[in-house]
């Protein structure tokens, strides 16, 4: 990502979201943001998560200039390419948390290990006991 720049508003209304960001994050890493309230951490987000465009500035994903994209294209390429953990668990709630864990992969028709792997998933987070029950059923924290 380099020079990101995200603006809401015109004139008098203008909010500048994001000024001049520049951030690399490398195959593997974790990353933290933190900040204050209306700092740019969830429009920021939002544009890692290819979920909104910036004003200014290119957002390169693995290789791939994401501004060249379409939205079909970004959709999958989402699919594929970006994963996040939200502050709020977003679970679908007539499902079982082994089932939502193993959506995604059915989605990308990669689940033949589906099932398998999103155990191991759960056991490695420590919800291995919550599989079964329904995602509006458990906590949210």
């Amino acid at each position: 990502m380099s020079n990101l720049n995200k603006i809401y508003g015109e004139g008098d209304t203008e909010v500048r979201a994001l000024q001049d960001v520049s951030l690399s994050i490398n195959k593997g890493e974790f990353l933290l943001i933190v900040g204050s309230s209306g700092s740019g951490k969830s429009t920021l987000l939002n544009m890692i998560a290819l979920l909104d465009k910036p004003t200014s500035g290119k957002i390169v994903v693995d290789g791939t200039d994401t501004s060249q994209l379409n939205d079909g294209q970004l959709s999958s390429f989402r699919n594929h390419k970006l994963g996040f953990i939200f502050q709020f668990s977003n679970l679908l709630a007539d499902l079982t948390v082994l089932e939502n864990v193993k959506l995604p992969r059915q989605i990308q028709g990669t689940g033949g290990s589906a099932d398998k792997d999103a155990r191991e998933l759960l056991k490695i987070v420590g919800l291995e006991d919550q599989m079964y029950k329904r995602a509006n059923k458990i906590s949210g924290g």
